[in-house]
């Protein structure tokens, strides 16, 4: 997850591409790139389309096992919201700043379940 909507499309697109490869160097698959919908490269698109777009990525991270949270996703609507989604639905959050994984409320409470249910088990 990362900022898009008002930033330079194609500055963003490179941003995402190199977030997916890093990602695969690390061990990562099956990574959803936004930028692979044709839709979101268009310069300017409406606000339907921007909405339409947003449900899709929405239902995407529904089915994940974990979201990728890149730099300056606080700076984005559409991140706040999908951080949110994944606070509510247990989906497991990284983020590209150590500084914003430390300070993720979650992450803790998170890895207590996890460590939990597997004793449990």
């Amino acid at each position: 997850a990362g900022p898009i909507t008002g930033r330079n499309t194609h500055i963003q697109q490179q941003k995402f591409q190199e977030a997916v490869e890093n990602l695969k160097k690390g061990g990562w698959y099956d990574i959803i790139n936004p930028f692979n919908n044709t839709e979101r490269m268009k310069e300017n698109i409406s606000e339907h389309e921007r909405n339409l777009l947003l449900k899709q990525d929405i239902e995407k991270l529904i089915y994940s096992f974990a979201v990728y949270f890149m730099n300056e996703w606080q700076q984005s609507e559409e991140c706040l919201l999908e951080k949110h989604i994944a606070d509510q639905c247990g989906i497991h959050e990284f983020f590209e700043n150590e500084e914003d994984a430390r300070n993720n409320p979650w992450t803790e409470f998170k890895m207590k379940k996890i460590t939990t249910e597997e004793k449990e088990s």
